[in-house]
C-alpha cells in the first residue's frame, strides 16, 4: 500500500508540526502534497518543510474556502493506492500510525474507504455510521479512484465528501484502532468553518 497525503494550507505555523508528523513516520511509502492557498508566500516557513517526498503547489488565486478548491485542484497529482486529507492544524498521532493503518487495511482486504478514530480536542471521536457533525475529514482514508474532493463553497464539504462515499462505496470501520490524528484546535471547526484551512 502507498498513500498520498494532501494538506491545504494558509501557511500557519502549525503546518510545521503537521509536516513533521508525516516526516517521522516509520512507514515510508507516502507522498505529501501541500497546497498553499495564499498569494504571499512565506518562504521561511516553506523552506522548513522541504522533504524529497513532499511537493508544494500554489493556488493562482486565494480561495479562502476551507481548503475545498485546493484539495480538488491538486487531486490529479495524487498517486498510489489511497488518499488521506490532513489539514494544516492536525498531526498524525505517532510515528507508527501509517504503518499500522496499512496492516489493518490489508488485513481487511484493502476496502474502498475506511473509518478510523481521531483525537478531537482531547476526546475520542468516532461514529459509525458517520453522520453530519459526527465525522471529520481526518476520520477517513479513501482509495484514490474514489477520493476526489468536491470543489464546493459550503463549510460542510467534509460531510458532502463522506456522504458521496456512503452512497456509492462500501467501507470498513476500525473502532478499536487508536486515534490516528490529533485534531488540536477549535476555532475553525471541522472543514474550516471560519474560512481558514
Amino acid at each position: 500500500m502507498n498513500v498520498t497525503i494532501i494538506t491545504p494550507t494558509i501557511q500557519r505555523q502549525s503546518l510545521l508540526d503537521t509536516c513533521r508528523s508525516v516526516d517521522t513516520q516509520r512507514f515510508s511509502d507516502w507522498r505529501h502534497i501541500v497546497v498553499v492557498d495564499r498569494l504571499e508566500q512565506d518562504d521561511a516557513l516553506l523552506a522548513k518543510i522541504v522533504h524529497p517526498q513532499r511537493v508544494i503547489f500554489f493556488c493562482s488565486q486565494e480561495h479562502r474556502n476551507g481548503g475545498n478548491t485546493c484539495r480538488s485542484q491538486v487531486f490529479d497529482s495524487a498517486t498510489g493506492d489511497y488518499v488521506y486529507y490532513l489539514d494544516d492544524d492536525n498531526t498524525l498521532c505517532d510515528d507508527m500510525v501509517l504503518e499500522d493503518m496499512k496492516t489493518e487495511l490489508e488485513a481487511a482486504g484493502n476496502p474502498d474507504w475506511a473509518l478510523f478514530p481521531i483525537n478531537y480536542l482531547g476526546n475520542y471521536f468516532f461514529h459509525d455510521p458517520p453522520a453530519l457533525s459526527f465525522v471529520d475529514t481526518a476520520n477517513v482514508i479513501v482509495k484514490r479512484e474514489f477520493a476526489r474532493w468536491p470543489d464546493i463553497e459550503i463549510h460542510e464539504s467534509d460531510w458532502v465528501y463522506i456522504q458521496n462515499l456512503l452512497a456509492t462505496r462500501p467501507y470498513k470501520a476500525f473502532p478499536d484502532f487508536r486515534p490516528i490524528v490529533n485534531y488540536r484546535k477549535m476555532g475553525s471547526g471541522p472543514g474550516g468553518r471560519d474560512g481558514s484551512q
